[in-house]
């Protein structure tokens, strides 16, 4: 039996297709490297990666018998080798992904490892490759400390990855909530309470298909309101009858309440890190009308509520102008992945972008823990404000785990030689 991990966090190496950068963030020991097979006159080029060249590379490959070797170059795949004399020392081979080229096989015989013709190749690739529509070589992972440390002596930006989910998984809800607040922690404030609502009539009820049955009683029976008491039967057959998804007339859901006078549903526990309630804005029922005519009037729960939409913190103008920065957040990880990224206007209810492995991408999501919304090829993630930097790290790591082509190998179980970290690995530049 082997171990396999895979399921923390761990830190890519990315090369920037600009030498200057890159000799720049090169330490001493790489550049070192790259000089001695250069003064050695090893030659760097791109091949056509023809069935004897890949039939060449695989024998100096560190497992010929690899099954996750090329046996082909796919139309938009790159190959280069490294010779000398004419004789073959090593060679890489480059597959596309979204807008970076992926470093798929860096290979050397045992003379090429001595002229550190690997070192040589990816610096090499990097000149070839300056200036075209590549936005960087994704060097990889590695979870063999010497390699590991070779990866980052040519990394210009590192890049969170995980390939397996935690056996404890985090949740990434769309819903804020993270834990309980007792009542004395939130501020007695009606006035308060209605700049919530934003001056509006408004009615707090237990969640929101309460909500919704009241809105399509009041739709049904615009003077449902009114009604004698002592008959519960907002809708045709009940205050039981089924919640569907279709429109209520003249009433519309809102992540937040607006000044738009009309009739508007929110979610308190998609707005509010709380785990109950909902809000009727443009009416305002009484108790005695939420009791005897809808049966759903429970005072303990609006008194709890009323409390906590007057905490500062979960005024609406605070909890946008949160969800924006963790929207920047997402930005800042995502923006130049290969994704058409919807643009954030309004009131933010999550990160939203299109993929054309939607399905497959949600459904690695799903399998983290992170609650996912999918339409097509359209993708909603968590956006909210309780969501710290670890959190969109997370979720950064799990795309760039299934960006990453070895994701999908065959294990080998070769584990290679183990050189121990020395006083500290390389960070590159970040």
């Amino acid at each position: 039996m082997s171990y396999i991990g895979k399921d923390i966090i761990h830190y890519g190496c990315a090369a920037a297709f600009d030498p200057d950068e890159l000799w720049a963030c090169m330490p001493r020991h790489a550049r070192k490297n790259v000089r001695k097979a250069e003064r050695a006159g090893v030659l760097v080029g791109r091949i056509a990666g023809t069935a004897d060249e890949l039939a060449a590379l695989r024998r100096i490959w560190y497992l010929p018998d690899d099954p996750n070797f090329p046996t082909e170059l796919g139309p938009d795949d790159l190959a280069f080798a490294a010779t000398l004399d004419g004789d073959l020392l090593g060679g890489a081979i480059l597959v596309p992904v979204g807008r970076h080229l992926f470093l798929n096989n860096l290979t050397a015989d045992a003379r090429g490892k001595a002229l550190q013709v690997q070192s040589f190749l990816l610096w090499r690739i990097v000149n070839e490759l300056a200036g075209g529509a590549w936005r960087y070589l994704d060097i990889g992972v590695s979870y063999r400390p010497n390699l590991y440390r070779f990866f980052c002596s040519f990394a210009t930006s590192r890049y969170p990855i995980i390939f397996h989910p935690p056996a404890l998984r985090p949740t990434i809800r769309f819903a804020p909530y993270h834990g309980l607040i007792a009542a004395d922690a939130l501020p007695d404030d009606p006035v308060a309470a209605r700049a919530f609502c934003r001056g509006r009539p408004y009615t707090l009820v237990p969640d929101i298909d309460w909500a919704r049955r009241i809105a399509r009683a009041l739709a049904a029976k615009p003077d449902a309101a009114e009604a004698a008491p002592g008959t519960v039967d907002p809708i045709a057959g009940g205050a039981e009858a089924p919640i569907t998804d279709a429109p209520i007339a003249g009433a519309v859901e809102v992540a937040a309440p607006t000044a738009a006078d009309r009739l508007e549903l929110v979610d308190l526990t998609h707005l509010l890190p709380i785990p109950y309630g909902a809000l009727l804005v443009g009416v305002a029922l009484s108790p005695e009308t939420l009791w005897e005519r809808f049966g759903c009037y429970d005072f303990v729960k609006t008194a709890w509520l009323e409390r906590a939409l007057a905490a500062p913190a979960h005024r609406p103008e605070a909890v946008a102008a949160a969800r924006d920065a963790v929207h920047g957040r997402y930005l800042a990880a995502f923006g130049d992945e290969d994704l058409r990224i919807a643009a954030a206007d309004g009131f933010i209810t999550g990160f939203r972008f299109r993929h054309q492995d939607a399905a497959a991408l949600a459904e690695r999501y799903r399998r983290f823990g992170v609650e996912v919304e999918r339409t097509g090829d359209q993708l909603a993630l968590p956006c909210h404000q309780h969501l710290g930097d670890a959190e969109v790290e997370y979720v950064y790591a799990i795309y760039r785990g299934f960006l990453n082509l070895c994701s999908e190998w065959t294990p080998t179980h070769v584990k290679g030689r183990l050189k121990a970290p020395g006083d500290r690995t390389p960070a590159g530049c970040s």
